[in-house]
């Protein structure tokens, strides 16, 4: 791991360590005020840096609405806890609602770890603006209506699970991707584009295991399992 990463990541770690864990749960969303801007309903706005964990399930109640949103560039650990943040694009198929594009979680800076994120018009993460890090551990993406995670800077992606997603599994403009399953998306499971992609120990199944977006792609592309020994010209 880089230094630039590891300052990244342990500055997020701080960030979060030296305020409350603030909790947030399907009560504390319709009502409001889990930060100040924060109006009742969803998508929760997170407008403070800090620390925060969800303690039960989020499922918001229709296809016009994220769950989640981050307005704070401050830096934001969001720990789901276990728990599953629901749209509801679908019921228990995938379908094509795209428009309104609404995300699932979205904003800059953000680590999200240890939960589910499912079932939004958008994409499941959507990074908000480019040249901030996205850090995404041990989430499971999935049935998704644009794409699986959007992120940006140079982010890291590892131990999750990103299926089933309309469109792109994973893209990102650099950073490191380990350990993960990216499978049946409908297009590109992992696209890299700008920068410098590590890609190592992950599963990528499905149309175009990789997509280098005509621009600079992969620098190491090991020990993945792919559906063909190359995809776009890389070594799986």
């Amino acid at each position: 791991m880089s230094k630039t990463f590891s300052f990244l990541l342990a500055a997020l770690l701080a960030a979060g360590a030296q305020a409350q864990v603030i909790t947030i749960d399907q009560n504390k969303a319709l009502a409001g005020g889990v930060t100040p801007g924060d109006a009742p309903g969803f998508p929760v706005t997170i407008s403070q840096p800090g620390s925060y964990r969800l303690t039960g399930n989020l499922n918001v109640p229709s296809h016009n609405y994220g769950a989640i949103q981050v307005t704070t560039e401050g830096g934001v650990t969001l720990d789901l806890g276990g728990f599953v943040v629901r749209g509801t694009r679908c019921s228990g198929t995938l379908c094509n609602i795209i428009t309104p594009e609404v995300h699932g979680i979205s904003g800059v800076n953000v680590r999200i770890h240890d939960g589910w994120i499912e079932n939004f018009a958008g994409w499941g993460f959507y990074a908000t603006l480019g040249g901030f890090r996205t850090v995404i551990e041990r989430v499971f993406v999935a049935n998704n209506g644009s794409g699986g995670i959007a992120a940006s800077g140079y982010s890291l992606v590892q131990d999750s699970r990103i299926t089933q997603n309309q469109g792109i599994g994973l893209t990102m403009l650099s950073g490191i991707v380990r350990g993960n399953v990216i499978a049946g998306n409908t297009q590109a499971q992992l696209r890299g584009s700008n920068g410098t992609v590590l890609v190592s120990g992950n599963t990528l199944l499905g149309p175009v295991p990789f997509d280098a977006n005509g621009t600079a792609g992969p620098i190491s592309m090991n020990d993945n399992v792919c559906a063909a020994t190359y995809a776009n010209g890389q070594r799986c």
